[in-house]
């Protein structure tokens, strides 16, 4: 959890694993972001660079630490919040999540159910995909209440509601391959019976982790 209380500032957050960046733009209200320590077991760095003039793209560094990461269940970055999958007990995402999954009996059940909402019942906004502007983070909140948003939004909704269960849930950011050409995209991977299993429910696919099409780089 990174915070800073200059409130005037533009200030991010970069997580680095294995050569792999993560940049995040942090709160001016100082509230904590949650970032998630996705990648796993292992040495991350966390630096925190301030803007050093308003309109301009140039930053200072003004904090930087090493950090070696053990988790005993690696599964448990992936059933809480994070700044990308924001939720708490009060929202309405979780109110959502525990009245579609009542009748479920087991992980399945709960995992189709909730699949089947976001997949069939949340309509794409075509708009929104073409005029929306970095950068963006999804209230899932709002994105339930309208009914409709992009990949992004549709893969946040659907890994809240999976975490608020419990459920592991990946939110995947990258590539998707559609008849060879690359386009930006985000889906999920949900861990169920012991291996991930990709859901994308924006396009209604569900397949085997590692499915050729969809080339992930980020993981919250």
């Amino acid at each position: 959890m990174v915070r800073h209380e200059n409130s005037s500032a533009h200030m991010k957050a970069v997580k680095a694993y294995d050569g792999k960046m993560y940049k995040y733009d942090l709160p001016r209200n100082g509230e904590y972001a949650v970032l998630p320590l996705s990648e796993g077991n292992g040495e991350y760095t966390i630096s925190v660079y301030e803007r050093v003039a308003p309109e301009q793209d140039n930053y200072k560094r003004v904090f930087h630490q090493t950090i070696n990461v053990f988790l005993p269940d690696p599964l448990s970055v992936f059933r809480i919040p994070n700044q990308y999958v924001w939720f708490t007990e009060e929202s309405a995402l979780v109110s959502k999540s525990i009245k579609l999954s009542a009748k479920a009996t087991n992980d399945f059940e709960k995992i189709k159910v909730l699949y089947d909402y976001v997949s069939e019942r949340m309509l794409y906004d075509y708009v929104k995909a073409a005029t929306i502007r970095p950068p963006y983070l999804p209230d899932a909140d709002k994105i339930l209440e309208t009914g409709r948003g992009i990949c992004f939004d549709l893969s946040v909704v659907l890994a809240g509601m999976l975490r608020a269960q419990g459920i592991p849930a990946k939110l995947v950011i990258g590539q998707l391959n559609i008849n060879g050409l690359p386009t930006h995209h985000a889906w999920n991977e949900v861990f169920l019976d012991g291996n991930w299993l990709k859901m994308d429910p924006t396009h209604k696919v569900v397949a085997p982790s590692g499915h050729p099409d969809y080339v992930a780089e980020r993981v919250y």
